[in-house]
């Protein structure tokens, strides 16, 4: 690497912590950690920039900065079962590494996704209060705009040197990268859009969710459009008292993009229309015949030798089995199970409060979408793409949003109790307070549990 890239490297990073420190109030730092994340990740992969390897040291210093400034500098709330769950299989998937023919290689290339997904757990658990969530989700969403206007106008602008085989695939990245990487943001930008109480806010989450529609058509990428379009539809789920009406719905807007498609002369379009799996089903194939070898505990690493990456069997869950064996894959099948039913714990404990409900359909949409996007693509377990990021984050939101509406009945519950005291000490009982609120003042901030959350807004 030459010295001038260090030096580049160097003065963006000193430029970026400058930032954190410039910040508003309003936004938590880590978001802004987690926004440089959301564009130095694809950017690592983009051979064509000269600051390809740059990034990708950057990347992973963005996730150890977030977990570790997240643990000593903030108050990470305790961590729920769909967390414990996740970080469980984590630990297993990188610490199988040891018994690989190259395992300290595998250890370091397997940390890479430890730390990503650690990171977006962290970042759900410092959030403090649910307007501190809003402003981060405000940033995360304009960061989208910024990286989706740059990749579409370099497209536009140089269409030969940004398709490859008719798919967009600007930088040197890949198409799947693109559409991987704008599936997540479309996510944002749809609870942007439709759940922001300004009307600004509102606008650029549409125009940005229409630019990353026209993006992933462009990279032809199959399994981002499933990624967005389920994440879509868990984001709209709290606004519909009738799934199935929302489901209905964009089914029949799905069939109508399935049609549009269909008539425009475009490889891109051309592959999202046609649903010919054989390049997967190669891939998958070898991994029965890879899994076959060691059924147990797997290869420990699966990896490129040439290149000493990790490799990509396009299945996130044939992939664990191939390196972790029977072991890696039940960590991984109890961790999804606890995860999903955690999510719908959430979901329907939180729909009956207005100023929360319309938070539950992110978590969902971020953490299901990321495990449905992996029947098709193992890039999450990579740790180089934000699925890795989306993965904890929607995770730790699962467990933190439960909490964060215990703390704020409480809080209201606590302002309560002051205006009852100053009403009767005009009657002169100061020192009568009722009943209901014992439980509540007597329990610590951040220490109420989901469980008693309809306890406390009884009465």
């Amino acid at each position: 690497m030459s010295a001038s890239l260090i030096l580049a490297g160097l003065l963006l990073g000193a430029a970026a912590h400058l930032a954190l420190f410039l910040a508003p109030r309003k936004l938590h730092p880590l978001f802004l950690v987690a926004g440089m994340f959301f564009v130095i990740a694809p950017t690592s992969l983009a051979g064509e920039l000269a600051l390809c390897r740059v990034a990708k040291y950057a990347r992973v210093y963005c996730t150890v900065l977030i977990v570790l400034w997240g643990y000593f500098g903030f108050r990470v709330a305790k961590l729920g079962p769909a967390s414990k769950a996740l970080l469980g299989f984590a630990l297993v998937y990188i610490l199988a590494a040891c018994w690989s023919d190259a395992a300290l290689r595998g250890l370091l290339y397997k940390s890479f996704f430890g730390f990503a997904a650690l990171a977006g757990l962290v970042l759900a658990h410092v959030v403090r209060h649910r307007r501190e969530l809003v402003h981060g989700l405000r940033f995360i969403s304009l960061v989208a705009a910024l990286t989706g206007v740059v990749a579409f106008v370099y497209f536009i602008r140089n269409p030969g040197a940004s398709t490859v085989q008719g798919r967009m695939a600007v930088f040197g990245m890949s198409a799947n990268l693109v559409g991987v990487t704008a599936a997540p943001l479309l996510v944002f930008c749809a609870h942007l859009a439709l759940y922001d109480r300004e009307k600004k806010w509102r606008v650029v989450g549409y125009a940005v969710c229409g630019l990353m529609v026209v993006i992933i058509i462009h990279s032809g990428s199959r399994a981002a459009l499933a990624l967005a379009g389920f994440g879509g539809f868990a984001v709209a789920l709290p606004m519909i008292r009738q799934p199935i009406k929302l489901a209905a719905v964009l089914l029949f807007a799905f069939v109508f993009l399935e049609v549009a498609l269909s008539r425009i002369e475009s490889p891109a379009a051309d592959r999202i229309t046609s649903f010919d799996t054989e390049n997967r089903q190669s891939g998958w194939r070898r991994c029965w015949r890879e899994f076959g070898k060691s059924p147990l505990v797997g290869r420990g690493w699966a990896y490129v030798p040439w290149r000493h990456t990790t490799a990509n069997y396009h299945n996130m869950y044939l992939q664990t089995l191939v390196e972790v064996g029977m072991l890696g894959g039940a960590a991984l099948g109890l961790a999804v199970v606890v995860i999903v039913l955690c999510g719908l714990k959430t979901f329907f404990l939180m729909r009956s409060y207005p100023e929360f409900a319309n938070l539950t359909g992110l978590p969902l949409a971020l953490a299901y979408g990321v495990l449905l996007h992996g029947i098709a693509e193992s890039c999450t377990l990579m740790g180089t793409t934000l699925t890795t990021f989306c993965l904890g984050l929607g995770v730790g939101l699962i467990d933190r949003l439960p909490l964060l509406l215990a703390d704020d009945i409480r809080r209201l519950r606590l302002i309560h109790a002051i205006r009852y005291r100053a009403l009767l000490a005009t009657s002169g009982a100061a020192n009568a307070v009722p009943a209901g609120l014992t439980a509540c003042l007597e329990s610590p901030p951040g220490h109420v549990t989901p469980d008693t959350v309809h306890a406390f807004s009884a009465g």
